[in-house]
């Protein structure tokens, strides 16, 4: 056994030292080769109980047919008749066709809402669907808030099953719906995973009330992936938070895990286990070390309050590693990058120091935020922005104090404008918008989109970084050039 755990780690090291090797070779590694050993030495001191929360898909293996379709970009506002009226109807039509498993995360419930009724109807099916076909159909639901509280409520989880519940509930539907959050951090991951192939994920929160608004449209972007095992990295996301995380209030109903045993026996881990194919290693460190030079699906994510948990905040380390090695250009889609609430000060005093490092070695930076607001502490709830003396402020400080450089000279490589209120490819209108969408791209080499702000840092997160031409050519197209182009400058900013 000792010999086999030698052999182990001699191995891994030899997968180290051959990507250092490769790093000095290719400009494509966007996630350089120290921020990959240091989560592989992060790894290998903690496992098997890290809280590290990784997955990669190489693209020139099992989904080596990749093409225009393997991914779907769904931004709102779509139309000004009914803004996300086709992405509604899409979702509930994939939810329904699940065949074993759904699971369904968002940072809350808002009852009546279209999307919310859509799920509702989605899982009416389901519950119809596993009846007569006698066979088990498990849903995971995950969510913070109720009502968009950020205040506990009281029995939320039993408003939100009273809610879902179908009447006639089939002996198959297995379903677990938790209450997961503490008094100051929430589930802020968006995530719905169907089956095997199937994984939405981004900034929209799934029941939100934000689809139905006509005024007053919320600017936001989930991104479809349609690849083998692609759902796997969602899932095992969601089934190991749950797993290792303080819970609140959880409901579960015919639990295919309580049926062997006793019923003061099935936990929640029971319940929220999801076993992945040993074949793929697609969670293993050292695998993901040989293919992450390569094109790739990486799905990343983190815990709530992540520092109690060994510090694994890997997605965050990822999008630092990401831009921090941007060749010539980075392009940002964010709410804001500054924000005075608690628990932000780190991440965007990292954020503003690696761009500010980065314009200073001639890398173009273009940020895309909401429109200007003084709302401050109500920022993280608003969708506003600070201004942009503020960012650029944030921007000069952090990376003199962080690298002893001054990018003050470098600062005609900066563009910093508001997203506009419009509502199709052809017709558009300026006016004060909302972003949330959460998108970084680098180099159009890699793009992450995701649930994380550049300014907070202290939820549950989960993301996806693309590593692959063809894929994020599709985001640039469809989503930034044209956000970019109707953009404008914040004349009341400054």
């Amino acid at each position: 056994m000792l010999f086999k755990i030698k052999l182990f780690i001699l191995v891994c090291l030899f997968f180290v030292k051959y990507y250092a090797n490769a790093q000095y070779n290719s400009s494509d590694l966007y996630l350089s080769y120290n921020f990959m050993k240091n989560l592989y030495l992060k790894y290998q001191e903690n496992q098997p109980n890290w809280g590290g929360l990784v997955g990669l898909l190489p693209l020139n293996n099992w989904s080596h047919n990749i093409n225009d379709f393997s991914i779907n970009l769904w931004r709102t506002p779509i139309s000004k008749e009914y803004p996300t009226k086709q992405f509604v109807d899409y979702v509930e039509y994939s939810v329904a066709r699940t065949e074993n498993v759904v699971h369904i995360s968002t940072l809350w419930f808002t009852p009546g809402n279209s999307m919310e009724e859509a799920l509702k109807r989605a899982i009416s099916y389901l519950n119809q669907k596993s009846f007569e076909q006698q066979k088990f159909i498990r849903i995971r639901i995950m969510f913070s808030m109720y009502k968009a509280s950020p205040l506990p409520t009281k029995n939320a989880t039993e408003k939100v099953i009273e809610y879902l519940l179908p009447e006639g509930i089939s002996p198959y539907l297995d379903l677990s719906v938790i209450n997961y959050r503490n008094p100051v951090a929430f589930n802020h991951s968006k995530i719905i995973a169907i089956d095997r192939d199937q994984l939405f994920t981004g900034g929209a929160n799934f029941p939100d009330r934000d689809y139905d608004d006509l005024e007053d449209p919320v600017n936001d972007l989930t991104i479809e992936l349609n690849l083998p095992y692609v759902a796997e990295l969602g899932r095992v996301y969601l089934s190991k938070i749950a797993l290792e995380s303080k819970l609140g209030d959880e409901f579960s109903l015919n639990s295919i895990a309580c049926t062997n045993t006793e019923k003061s026996e099935c936990t929640v881990s029971n319940r929220w286990y999801e076993p992945t194919d040993p074949n793929l290693n697609i969670f293993n460190i050292p695998v993901i070390l040989q293919n992450y030079n390569k094109e790739y699906i990486l799905g990343a994510g983190k815990m709530m309050s992540a520092k109690d948990y060994n510090d694994a905040e890997f997605s965050t380390n990822a999008l630092l590693s990401m831009m921090d090695n941007a060749q010539y250009e980075i392009n940002i889609s964010q709410q804001s990058i500054r924000n005075i609430t608690p628990n932000s000060t780190e991440i965007q005093n990292s954020t503003c120091a690696v761009i500010g490092k980065a314009l200073s070695r001639g890398v173009k930076v273009n940020i895309l935020l909401s429109s200007f607001s003084g709302q401050g502490p109500l920022l993280g709830y608003t969708e506003s922005s600070f201004s942009d003396k503020a960012t650029i402020k944030c921007i000069i400080k952090n990376t003199i104090d962080t690298y002893s450089i001054d990018p003050t000279g470098a600062l005609e490589r900066l563009s910093i404008l508001r997203i506009a209120r419009w509502f199709n490819f052809n017709g558009y209108k300026y006016g004060s918008a909302r972003n949330h969408v959460k998108l970084i791209m680098a180099d159009n080499k890699m793009a992450y989109i995701g649930s994380e702000n550049l300014y907070y840092n202290n939820h549950a997160e989960f993301g996806i970084f693309i590593h692959s031409d063809l894929l994020v050519s599709k985001v640039r197209k469809e989503y930034w050039d044209p956000s970019y182009a109707r953009a404008y400058s914040s004349y009341s900013s400054n």
